[in-house]
């Protein structure tokens, strides 16, 4: 057979260089069971085993993300292939400049919305914000850039400058008003498939759903189901709310907000108040390296200021309780759409009392002078030694507001002589600056 011979060696026949094995060798009994008390012997790891090469694994996982995200900070190389895929992408889509008539943000965005969408797959977050940043014109570069102060562009994601740019240069300014917008579109009357969907297809760009999570769905859901008139001031505060919120609310958040709904819904329009105590306003202050309840009169302006141990909805009630057993309840608390006063504990208090409570996105602009005559009373007296304790502070500006004529005339009733009727007299007037006039 020339060089094929086959010769058998040790139970194996060799053709040339390759060794095939003529007859497997059955293992004995004394193998089988010696091997099957060997497979017996193998421990699986133990608890304390799989916790360390989990924690192990974290750790190398948070290793990489750290990488990953150092990378994506990098400036990008200029000439590099990134650079100039960035360079080729641009060159498709022009300039954007804000026309409230002609082309706002979410028109431009859904006509080139593929282009940032599928042509970059292949580039980092960081690349899109910079292919959009470079897409803006000058004042609208401008405009968003002093919009997210102090926070610079490169702590945005993408994701996070498309909702910016809505927010500042979208036909519809609220992005929750947007979404419900989407949700209720309906075809027109003649109206043709392919213009539907295109009108489908528009809306959802700018509302930004593929953004959108499940709980944020259904907050979506529970606003467009409040639909009748009498609602619609709750509609309107639940609106705001989801817009200002950093975090995404859930549908637990609102139904908090909705409690004693009955009451709120009933809510006639404002008065004016002409007695004192008919309607205060309630908020909160941080000052002097502590935490301050405000009430202030609505009609004379008298001022109270209570040390809270926190800006808890319990702890407001504890101090605007001590304020009403002195002076009586009032007919109407105002506040803002603060989470503390849509609280079931805030809401409770007001029903079990008998206190109309008023919200509004905003205080009185009288409220706001007041705190921001209270700063500067503290500011232009905090140097001296002597006032350095908050508590004597505050006693000593209440003493000296409560006395001082409101208004520019300079015989002007006190918020005392509104209040009471009669003046009271503080000791403190001359021991302190006086910042500049009240109105």
């Amino acid at each position: 057979m020339g060089n094929k011979r086959r010769k058998w060696q040790n139970g194996f026949a060799v053709i040339g260089e390759f060794e095939i094995k003529s007859e497997p060798k059955m293992p004995t009994k004394s193998e089988q069971s010696s091997s099957g008390s060997g497979d017996k012997k193998v421990q699986s790891p133990s608890y304390a085993e799989l916790e360390a090469k989990l924690s192990k694994m974290q750790i190398q996982q948070d290793a990489m993300a750290k990488q990953l995200k150092d990378y994506a900070a990098l400036p990008i190389v200029q000439n590099s292939v990134e650079y100039q895929q960035l360079k080729s992408l641009a060159s498709y889509i022009p300039l954007f400049k804000y026309c409230k008539h002609q082309e706002t943000f979410d028109e431009w965005y859904f006509k080139y919305d593929l282009i940032f969408k599928k042509d970059t797959t292949s580039l980092n977050d960081r690349a899109k914000v910079q292919l959009l940043l470079t897409r803006l014109g000058e004042s609208e570069h401008q405009t968003f850039v002093k919009s997210i102060e102090p926070k610079q562009v490169a702590d945005l994601t993408f994701c996070e400058m498309i909702g910016k740019h809505m927010s500042l240069f979208a036909k519809t300014k609220s992005r929750t008003t947007r979404r419900l917008q989407f949700l209720q579109i309906q075809q027109k009357e003649n109206e043709d498939s392919f213009s539907y969907s295109q009108r489908i297809d528009k809306a959802a760009c700018a509302a930004e759903m593929d953004a959108i999570d499940e709980e944020t769905m259904k907050c979506l859901a529970f606003i467009s189901g409040l639909q009748s008139a009498n609602q619609a001031d709750l509609r309107k505060r639940l609106i705001e709310k989801m817009d200002k919120s950093i975090t995404s609310l859930t549908l637990k958040d609102l139904k908090e907000m909705k409690v004693v709904s009955k009451v709120l819904e009933k809510k006639p329009k404002r008065p004016p108040h002409g007695a004192p105590w008919e309607a205060v306003h309630v908020g909160y202050l941080k000052a002097l390296g502590q935490c301050f309840v405000v009430v202030l009169d609505e009609y004379s302006q008298w001022p109270e200021i209570i040390p809270a141990a926190d800006f808890s909805a319990q702890s407001c009630i504890d101090c605007i309780d001590d304020v009403f057993v002195e002076h009586g309840l009032p007919q109407t608390i105002v506040t803002n759409d603060s989470n503390q006063f849509f609280s079931g504990r805030f809401q409770s208090y007001c029903y079990e009392n008998g206190i109309n409570h008023w919200n509004y996105s905003d205080y009185q602009d009288f409220y706001y002078q007041f705190i921001d005559y209270f700063k500067a009373f503290v500011s232009v007296n905090s140097i001296a030694s002597d006032y350095d304790n908050a508590s004597y502070m505050v006693k000593c500006f209440l003493s000296h507001f409560r006395d001082m004529p409101l208004g520019t005339a300079p015989g002007g009733p006190t918020p005392a002589e509104l209040m009471f009727g009669y003046r009271i007299y503080c000791k403190y007037s001359n021991c302190f600056e006086i910042p500049c006039g009240y109105y």
